[in-house]
């Protein structure tokens, strides 16, 4: 099911903006063409099919949002730790050094 309030991409990866859906259960909007123009568009709201006539590549494809963050990482020989903090990895290090 189609969510506006969601990201979407086409399936060929081109940026699409979705204006609305109407009774009909079709979703129209905007796709980005390979040349870089905007083109209108409409899609089934139930499974994001294209409906605009030839279809390669422009079904709806959610975009998930990236979920980034810096974490420090021990390599031993025989283990690895990741650590939140740079202080948590140095402390995990020399541990294991007064260890071996």
């Amino acid at each position: 099911m189609i969510d506006l309030s969601k990201q979407y991409r086409t399936e060929e990866g081109y940026e699409v903006k979705l204006s609305f859906i109407d009774d009909d259960d079709e979703v129209y909007g905007h796709y980005k063409s390979k040349g870089g123009y905007w083109v209108a568009g409409k899609w089934s709201v139930d499974e994001g099919r294209y409906l605009g006539g030839f279809n390669v590549g422009l079904d709806l494809v959610e975009v998930k949002p990236r979920i980034k963050r810096t974490v420090w990482l021990n390599v031993y020989e025989d283990f690895t730790s990741i650590h939140s903090r740079r202080d948590l990895a140095d402390m995990n290090t020399m541990i294991i050094a007064s260890l071996v």
